[in-house]
């Protein structure tokens, strides 16, 4: 019938660009000219990014070898232009944390720091990042060099903080639909022909009214008919997430969760097109099968697997599982469309350009993804330079990619291949050019919502979704938004408040563990006014480190200084004050000292740092009779398990491997004290072993049992 995707999607796209790590790479400080300047940016994904990544065994690179073309291409522009060499680094740790950590210490991680989306609200909490306002116009929007375009840039909160990591076709859970099952409906032809979803669009008539028209149909085709992978599963008209599909909706009528500047989501448009929405599911034309009477989970990628099963004619599909639904559908010789949401009828259709640029009432959804930020910590000259090195490498890989010399030449030429790359089947004979030309129009939309990236979307969704199900018994959305909005509004509003400050923000709390394995091990009527917790308790913070745990009588202090001689970097004394960095408290209500026994969550330890951070958590305690002579219960596997050849044995688990039961005369789990006598157990050699598991309880009485094992 038509070429099918599963043969295409060999042809290669070019919106992979990300980040290119050495590790170990510390920033240095040059200029364009003398010596070369080391631009540092960090990433979490070294393997897929780094054109200088090898396997440790195969010593290959696993990147496209397209994309490595460009990105070796693009360095090296950027060395000989600018004196620069851009190298990458893996976060070696909590990414929060990391970069909070060395930007309080006074040297960045990095100069430039790739956050993943969602997490770009948390490091915007703690204002380590430079707003690019005074570098914009000469690295961004300069006159002489209109290649800086290729870098997208919005506002949020004011000023420039965040760049796009990468010039992206697709950047959200798009609508997809099976081009077949809809070719199937009798009622949606029109002169023998079908009407696609593209067909409406480009007419300007794809509006909320002709959609749910559009869903009505083909809900009463199907109606009854079974999936073709599942057969005890129907088709339905539309199955999705149904988070992805109401900020869709309120985008559709003009309005956003945060559009970089204002929240919206609480108008009279917003709450008209929750409306509608509410109207589509309650109807069953628009459905999440992971709702239920106790929960209101929009599921994840459970709608992606209902659309490469067959059991959905449209749905949103997760970008990185696009590819991945185009070729099921593909594999029953079937193929798939893209379609933005429709427009709310009293919504005039815009043209193609209000659309892009977000001029119009209507809008397609187009959110922020993983962005890239500017460390604070660095001067004005460094900071400049690395950005105009990284405007410049993004410019020379794309140009570099695609063959081309403008941002507008790469969209037109590269629109189809990534389209095909994504699973779209643009070589539909009938609708497969109108698909395309809607395609790269959604690819062009300039981001127009934050939610996500900032991370108030879910608290959003979370009454969208609570007014739309009814659930706890939620009101409609329009009472529901004005009860809860706040909840949305006070995280934007601390967020705003934290970059006003000016201050870089500690935001992240201490923890606190045990010493020792038997740290919360208790004999029975142990008085807990005489435990000392400085003996049993550790406590570190992300800026101070590690704490010393002190004992007032019952108090417990945590200090970072306690040497009575300690001075400063400027070395000047320390005040005794200041010695005191945090606060912690022990609740033991859980436990009872006088009743041997096992106490999950028995105890409860909060840690405060200077800062106010507060981390409240809750460990297992033993009370155990230091009196008792009976020894403890111990029962094997009946099947034992065989050892590999080369096993560690003073690592290896025997007590979860080996041990149906371990317990001690009151009952407690002594698994994990379960141990083994190998003397005569030789893991070089495959063979059958004799062994003696044995278990020891805390009042020190041991049970051995003698048994064997082989090793294969």
């Amino acid at each position: 019938m038509r070429v099918r995707l599963k043969a295409l999607l060999a042809v290669t796209s070019a919106v992979a660009l990300t980040a290119v790590s050495l590790a170990g790479c510390k920033p240095s400080s040059q200029g364009k000219t003398g010596a070369v300047t080391n631009i540092v940016i960090g990433t979490h994904a070294q393997q897929e990014d780094d054109p200088n990544w090898v396997d440790e065994i195969t010593g290959e690179s696993t990147m496209n070898p397209d994309y490595l073309r460009a990105a070796e291409k693009a360095l090296a522009v950027v060395e000989e232009k600018l004196n620069v060499k851009i190298s990458w680094s893996q976060y070696a740790s909590d990414l929060q944390q990391l970069l909070l950590q060395t930007v309080l210490a006074g040297d960045p991680y990095c100069d430039l720091a790739v956050l993943w989306n969602g997490v770009q609200g948390n490091i915007m909490n703690q204002n380590i990042l430079q707003p690019l306002d005074p570098y914009v116009d000469n690295v961004f929007f300069g006159e002489d060099d209109a290649d800086k375009s290729w870098i997208p840039i919005g506002k949020t909160f004011g000023s420039y903080y965040l760049m796009n990591r990468d010039l992206l076709f697709v950047n959200t859970w798009p609508i997809c639909y099976n081009i077949d099952y809809i070719e199937a409906v009798p009622a949606l032809k029109e002169n023998g022909r079908t009407v696609y979803p593209s067909d409406l669009y480009l007419r300007g008539e794809w509006t909320w009214s002709r959609f749910e028209d559009y869903l009505t149909k083909i809900k009463a085709y199907y109606n009854g008919k079974k999936g073709p992978v599942n057969s005890s599963n129907d088709i339905v008209p539309f199955n999705t997430n149904y988070s992805y599909a109401v900020l869709m909706a309120i985008a559709s009528n003009g309005q956003a969760v945060y559009d970089g500047a204002n929240m919206s989501f609480d108008t009279a448009e917003a709450k008209s097109a929750i409306e509608y929405m509410d109207r589509m599911i309650n109807s069953d034309l628009i459905s999440c099968s992971t709702v239920s009477d106790t929960s209101i989970d929009s599921g994840w990628l459970t709608e992606t697997d209902a659309f490469c099963n067959g059991e959905t004619v449209f749905t949103n599909v997760a970008r990185w599982q696009m590819d991945n639904a185009g070729s099921a559908l593909a594999s029953r010789g079937e193929s798939m469309g893209i379609i933005p949401f429709p427009r709310p009828d009293n919504v005039p259709a815009p043209t193609d350009e209000e659309v892009m640029n977000n001029a119009s009432q209507y809008r397609i959804l187009s959110p922020a993804a993983d962005s890239v930020g500017l460390m604070k910590g660095h001067d004005a000259e460094r900071s400049e330079l690395a950005l105009e090195a990284y405007a410049t490498y993004k410019s020379e890989y794309y140009k570099a990619y695609g063959g081309v010399d403008s941002i507008d030449e790469y969209m037109n030429q590269q629109a189809g291949p990534e389209a095909l790359s994504f699973g779209v089947d643009i070589l539909h004979p009938e609708t497969g050019d109108d698909i395309l030309k809607i395609f790269e129009l959604m690819g062009r939309t300039k981001v127009n919502d934050y939610s996500e990236a900032i991370g108030v979307f879910w608290t959003w969704t979370d009454i969208a979704g609570r007014s739309i199900y009814g659930f706890g018994g939620t009101p409609k959305y329009a009472t529901a938004v004005e009860a809860n909005k706040n909840t949305v509004y006070e995280k934007l509003d601390n967020m705003s408040k934290a970059l006003r400050k000016g201050e870089v923000v500690d935001d992240i709390a201490p923890s606190a563990s045990t010493k020792e394995s038997n740290s919360l091990i208790f004999e029975r009527d142990t008085k807990p006014a005489d435990i000392n917790w400085a003996d049993r308790i550790k406590a570190n913070d992300n800026v101070d480190g590690d704490y010393d745990i002190q004992m007032d009588g019952t108090k417990i202090q945590l200090r970072k200084h306690v040497d009575e001689d300690a001075v400063d970097e400027d070395g000047e004394p320390i005040p005794q004050e200041e010695w005191l960095d945090g606060k912690m408290t022990v609740n033991y209500s859980g436990v009872d000292f006088n009743t041997p026994g096992q106490y999950p969550d028995g105890i409860v330890i909060t840690t405060t740092d200077y800062a106010g951070n507060k981390n409240e958590q809750k460990f297992e305690a033993f009370v155990y009779d230091d009196q008792s002579t009976e020894p403890p219960t111990l029962k094997l596997k009946e099947e034992l398990p065989k050892i590999g050849v080369g096993t560690d044995t003073s690592s290896y688990n025997w007590g979860n491997n080996c041990v149906e039961t371990a317990t001690d005369v009151n009952g407690i789990d002594l698994k994990s004290r379960v141990s083994a006598v190998v003397t005569d157990l030789d893991v070089t050699v495959p063979g059958t072993y004799p062994v003696e598991i044995y278990v020891e309880d805390f009042a020190h009485n041991i049970t051995r049992v003698a048994t064997e094992l082989t090793v294969e």
